[in-house]
């Protein structure tokens, strides 16, 4: 979406003059979906790394990717963002906005009874232990609703600590999940 970006992908097939590189400007979730992944025949393997800078990609790029039933995805779930415009007290205190883009990345609302869930007094209040693990072994799970195999998360944290991003695979063959949980466990 940002042109001076896009103006430095091109220039990559300067520096790269063999490879097919095809940069597309817009939205991903609307290019990804319309016009890259129907493009991949299926009897070719695909890879797709979703790595956004927030709450941006959409539960729906998500869904046609493994419905595509070739592309391979490792998906940077984005904490940081969460924690910066999802995360408050109470749910009422999210601004809609930001519940509405989790929503979009969720591809539903039940984010809201993992962080919020319903209290017997007074309002619903944010789950304060473990939030990173929480939505990174959730977020896992929503996956293998659309995936046949999910591995286990990795959660990359800055050089305070702070949890940046949840990595996670998601795809359709168990040796290549068995070979990134073998990965993932060493990091």
């Amino acid at each position: 979406m940002d042109p001076k970006r896009a103006v430095r992908l091109q220039g990559l097939q300067e520096e790269f003059p063999a490879a097919d590189i095809s940069v597309h400007k817009g939205d991903c979730n609307r290019v990804l979906v319309e016009r890259v992944i129907p493009t991949v025949p299926r009897n070719e393997r695909a890879f797709l790394l979703l790595d956004p800078y927030g709450l941006h990609v959409k539960w729906q790029t998500i869904e046609a990717a493994a419905e595509a039933d070739n592309f391979e995805v490792f998906i940077n779930f984005p904490l940081m963002d969460v924690f910066r415009n999802v995360v408050r007290g109470h749910l009422d205190l999210v601004d809609p906005n930001q519940a509405q883009r989790m929503t979009n990345l969720w591809g539903s609302n039940q984010w809201t009874l993992l962080l919020y869930p319903p209290a017997l007094i007074g309002r619903p209040k944010t789950q304060e232990k473990r939030i990173d693990r929480l939505l990174s072994t959730a977020f896992g799970e929503r996956l293998k609703t659309v995936f046949q195999c999910v591995s286990d998360h990795v959660i990359m944290r800055s050089s305070t600590g702070s949890p940046l991003y949840s990595l996670i695979w998601a795809g359709h063959k168990p040796v290549a999940m068995k070979i990134v949980n073998q990965v993932f466990g060493k990091a």
